[in-house]
């Protein structure tokens, strides 16, 4: 069957179902909503920053002393670290005798200077005077530890017959006592170790650490009394910021309340109406009242295009049956059902000579006249569907008892009516094969139909062929 266009069911400016401008209902705005929660914000807003100007005064008076704290644990860590780093250093060299650690020692001694940058940077900090000897001890002392250092690293590189020359100065002046001079290399490396591992050397680094920890101590302490004046002034500020915020709480559940009532709930109703296909319904403020009735106007005016296009999609624009198109939708669909199915595949006889001889203008208005009349001789519940050129196909969702003489009983009845001209059509015939299936429409259907279709043709054309006869004439 051939489907016909539908006409526009209703006019969206009066059909009830989709609401136009003239019938929104009055609503609450929102930007008068929004304006009102607005002045009232603001009016908190401008007593809450007055609150909030001292308070931020007092955080960044605190985060800079803090900041200043900070500064000194990390010169105090850096100092432990650049002190722990030379002993590593100093370490690895005279146990694997690797010149690459006696580099890194002195490139710590004489570039990085971890430890007196670290204090360098204190020097614009006001600096208690028991915290300044605490720190500054603590680079004494390891200064001092460092001769006994290097003393170990000339002792190591004798040891693995370095070439002194290469090493810094401090190496080359440090003179190896008359005991340390006549041991040998193995003795002088094992010395070496002894220098950074033995209870002199451990008391050393103790010192050193004691002394940064001390100067640690008491940086924190500083850091805590500033903490506890911080937090009283910051408390008076904060007692005076609840009553604000207070305020600006319940202005924020009123906000939220309103936001629920006049957009959240709106859209949810909006969102729900799309997805079932349907027109949006007006509800919420008034914006959005607007907003569905324009939107129920374009979903009208959609729904005719959606319906002209789907025809356009699945007709032939010539003949107006369905198109090939159409026909592997319904294959696909009725693979999966349980019902009986029939194809009745159709082919126009000699057409060519008809295009040639006639021309196409009448080969088309032939294609039409074969169209109207397998619309006319089918049911409204079957398929007319041209295949493509003068190829047609019928399909067939039910097997009623005698259907194969009813079907070709109408096969004889278009054959009688073509072989009549009409206008400028000359006479023409049909050949056509059917077949039906038990279940649906399985792949084989297409292929038992065109069989009997070809058989048809052998004998000569104009007729009709049944792809069951055909399994019973094999037999």
């Amino acid at each position: 069957m051939s489907e016909r266009i539908p006409e526009p069911a209703f006019s969206p400016e009066n059909d009830a179902q989709y609401p136009s401008r003239a019938h929104r209902a009055r609503g609450l705005r929102l930007v008068l909503v929004n304006s009102v929660i607005l002045i009232l914000t603001m009016a908190l807003f401008v007593f809450l920053i007055h609150t909030t100007i001292h308070m931020a005064d007092e955080y960044e008076r605190s985060a800079k002393a803090m900041e200043t704290y900070i500064a000194w644990e990390e010169a105090g860590q850096s100092v432990r670290r650049g002190s722990d780093f030379l002993t590593e250093q100093v370490r690895l060299f005279v146990q694997t005798l690797d010149r690459k650690y006696a580099d890194r020692y002195f490139m710590e001694i004489y570039s990085t200077r971890s430890r007196e940058t670290a204090v360098e940077r204190l020097a614009g900090e006001h600096v208690r005077a028991g915290e300044h000897n605490c720190i500054h001890k603590s680079i004494a002392l390891s200064n001092a530890l460092t001769h006994r250092e290097i003393y170990a690293i000339r002792l190591a590189a004798e040891a693995a017959h370095l070439d002194l020359a290469t090493f810094p100065g401090e190496v080359r002046e440090i003179h190896l006592n008359a005991a340390d001079r006549q041991l040998d290399a193995n003795a002088k490396a094992a010395r070496a170790r002894e220098l950074v591992y033995d209870r002199e050397y451990r008391e050393a680094k103790l010192n050193i650490l004691n002394a940064v920890s001390h100067f640690m101590e008491d940086v924190l302490v500083r850091a805590r009394e500033a903490q506890l004046q911080s937090t009283e002034d910051l408390g008076t500020v904060l007692a005076r910021q609840r009553l604000f915020l207070v305020a600006l709480s319940l202005l924020a559940v009123i906000t939220f309340v309103m936001g629920i009532i006049l957009v959240i709930r709106p859209l949810r109703i909006f969102n729900r109406c799309i997805r079932e296909g349907r027109p949006l319904a007006p509800v919420g403020a008034q914006e959005f009242r607007e907003l569905a009735g324009t939107y129920n106007e374009i979903f009208a005016l959609k729904e005719q295009q959606d319906i002209l296009l789907r025809h356009k999609a699945e007709h032939d624009p010539l003949t107006e049956l369905l198109n090939r198109s159409a026909f592997d939708g319904l294959r696909h669909v009725l693979s999966g059902e349980d019902h009986p199915v029939g194809l009745i595949l159709l082919d126009v006889d000699h057409f060519k000579e008809v295009n040639d001889i006639h021309g196409h203008e009448v080969g088309d208005a032939a294609l039409k006249r074969v169209a109207g009349l397998l619309r006319t001789a089918f049911r409204s519940g079957d398929f007319c569907i041209r295949l493509g050129g003068d190829e047609f196909a019928v399909i067939l969702t039910d097997r009623a008892p005698g259907i194969r003489q009813v079907i070709a009983d109408k096969i004889t009845a278009i054959n009688e009516a073509l072989s009549r001209p009409e206008g400028m059509v000359p006479p023409l015939s049909v050949s056509v094969g059917v077949a039906f299936s038990d279940a649906g429409f399985p792949d084989s259907l297409y292929g038992d139909a065109d069989s009997a279709l070809y058989r048809v043709k052998e004998r000569g054309r104009r007729g009709c062929a049944f792809f069951e006869e055909l399994n019973a004439e094999a037999a």
